[in-house]
């Protein structure tokens, strides 16, 4: 399962719904929140800010396989995604509070988790990105035929941040041993017709 390309994007949502909760929860405590008349209106007021947080970082593509994010795009993406959930979600809150009088969230605890939420989901982030990079570069990419598309697709993947190595196999076996693409280039292999059965 873990070598499933969606399993990463799974991760990050579910970590983002425990970390937000755990961040939310723990402020909320220590901030002694009695303001809540019970904790129906603790939940909804955390079910806004989770719904607004994931849409936010839905749209930067923060729960994408492809995104790369440890680049500093995607952490100034992040930033600002999550400072615009602070303020949609603020407004959404205090609106709804401004009609029910017994719903009162606290602003400090609402500002503080979004102060802690941010660096946190970046790093687990960042760190989920490093090891799924690795995995991914130990794997290689097969390919069949040692032709010039062959020898033209080495030259241009080679120039692309791809990190994956090729594997070339000639099906007819004419020119195993040889180098798709000259000196330095991968080896061609025999075509291991058994291993396919």
């Amino acid at each position: 399962m873990t070598r499933q390309e969606w399993a990463p994007s799974i991760l990050i949502f579910l970590l983002d719904i425990f970390t937000w909760m755990a961040i939310y929860g723990m402020a909320s405590y220590l901030r002694n929140d009695t303001a809540f008349s019970g904790s129906f209106q603790f939940a909804v007021v955390e079910i806004i800010q989770i719904a607004v947080i994931v849409q936010a970082l839905f749209i930067i593509g923060g729960y994408s396989p492809r995104t790369e994010t440890r680049g500093l795009a995607y952490t100034a993406e992040h930033i600002l995604a999550l400072l615009c959930a602070l303020g949609i979600s603020a407004f959404v809150i205090y609106v709804a509070a401004t009609y029910d009088h017994t719903m009162k969230p606290s602003r400090f605890a609402i500002f503080s988790s979004f102060l802690v939420f941010i660096p946190a989901s970046l790093f687990y982030r960042r760190w989920l990105r490093t090891h799924v990079t690795a995995a991914t570069a130990s794997r290689a990419f097969l390919v069949l035929g040692c032709g010039r598309m062959a020898a033209d697709f080495y030259l241009t993947y080679r120039a692309s941040p791809n990190n994956q190595g090729l594997e070339f196999m000639d099906p007819e076996g004419k020119h195993v041993g040889e180098r798709i693409a000259g000196p330095g280039s991968p080896l061609i292999g025999a075509y291991p017709v058994s291993s396919f059965r």
